[in-house]
């Protein structure tokens, strides 16, 4: 944890204790509650735990969701299929994954762009994996180059597995631990749950 958010270990027990008896049970709860300035002001007048301190907390539990990534920034990616997508609007992982996501409009949208699920079938992979804790475009690529194509996928595996199958299928020795995995792992298992 960054020095400026150490506050968040102090009396960690009994903040917790106020946030269970106020409901949240995780950390899209949380997000929800002190989604706004306004938000986090009554929450803690209501709760008696200080806005310096929920504040922080809300920064803390964002990052447990990744910002989006601009297709383009997925390495090896076709440059005319991203094109094509942004002509449509769409041009974040985000997009491309809650378009995938509405089945109803995925469907339509092959059938009316002339897109086939074939061709987005990588890009579609890449921008699940990137919705993970600790995943940017570089560490998707990864992924997927180790086989793994989904967040669903990843989590049938340990950090280790994960770790030795990047290994044998690339050859190449991993610049990333079985225990960073498994934290991501940890956090996408509690995300899935709270969706």
């Amino acid at each position: 944890m960054i020095p400026s958010r150490q506050i968040l270990k102090d009396n960690l027990k009994a903040n917790f204790d106020i946030l269970r008896m106020s409901e949240i049970d995780n950390i899209a709860d949380l997000s929800g509650i002190l989604k706004s300035k306004t938000k986090i002001d009554a929450f803690a007048e209501a709760t008696g735990l200080s806005s310096e301190y929920l504040t922080l907390l809300r920064r803390e539990a964002n990052s447990y969701f990744p910002s989006p990534v601009k297709l383009s920034r997925f390495i090896g990616v076709d440059e005319i299929l991203v094109s094509r997508l942004e002509g449509h609007g769409i041009k974040t992982s985000k997009q491309l994954f809650e378009l995938v996501a509405n089945r109803d409009q995925y469907a339509v949208f092959l059938r009316t762009s002339g897109f086939t699920q074939r061709e987005l079938s990588e890009l579609i992979s890449l921008s699940d994996l990137s919705r993970l804790y600790g995943v940017g475009p570089a560490f998707a690529g990864m992924l997927f180059e180790a086989g793994l194509d989904s967040v669903q996928t990843l989590m049938r595996f340990s950090g280790e597995q994960i770790r030795k199958m990047y290994e044998e299928k690339t050859q190449r020795t991993a610049d990333f631990t079985a225990r960073d995995i498994d934290f991501t792992l940890e956090i996408a298992k509690e995300l899935e749950s709270s969706m």
